[in-house]
């Protein structure tokens, strides 16, 4: 009977010390995998064309910056149907300009439009960097703000045209660097 019970506080002895081996180990290995993950790796675009059109309109409770990406010329049509109302589409620039795009530009490149929305008209912008990693385009506008501004709300479409390949399935995000006159 004795030889049992110390035969059974011994397995247990040695089960809660394989436990606390096994544990620490994984806890260490999860740190270890941890810490060396990498940054993900980040190539700037430097190949790009940029138009920033004022478009004006206002849709209550939308929330600025907006990306869209444009990869045909059924879409661009669509995104101008859609929006011609809220934006004041057919009285900017944005109409004629949107004419430059056709079947031909798209088959290698693509539009990313960034909309914004500013206090002010007198606010200028900047396409100041593009990156792109394997899974995001990051979008880096800088925002040159008067001392005296215009009591006037703007909407804007800044329109960027670069390889297709560049916004293929990726996400987009947009920073804003601003730099007060």
């Amino acid at each position: 009977m004795q030889k049992k019970i110390v035969f059974k506080v011994t397995f247990l002895a040695v089960l809660m010390l394989l436990f606390f081996i096994v544990g620490g180990c994984s806890k260490w290995l999860a740190k270890t995998d941890q810490s060396e993950v990498l940054p993900k790796e980040r190539e700037e675009i430097e190949n790009f064309a940029v138009q920033y059109i004022r478009t004006n309109g206002y849709v209550e409770g939308a929330s600025f910056p907006k990306t869209v990406v444009i990869g045909s010329v059924a879409e661009l049509e669509a995104y101008y149907e859609a929006n011609k109302e809220i934006y004041s589409l057919t009285e900017s620039s944005f109409y004629s300009a949107m004419a430059a795009y056709d079947e031909a530009f798209f088959e290698n490149n693509a539009l990313i439009f960034v909309l914004l929305e500013e206090p002010s008209g007198s606010i200028k912008h900047r396409v100041a960097g593009l990156w792109v990693t394997d899974d995001e385009l990051e979008i880096e506008i800088e925002r040159t703000v008067p001392q005296m501004g215009t009591a006037d709300m703007a909407e804007w479409h800044i329109v960027i045209e670069m390889a297709a390949k560049n916004i293929a399935e990726k996400e987009s995000s947009v920073s804003f660097t601003t730099i007060n006159e």
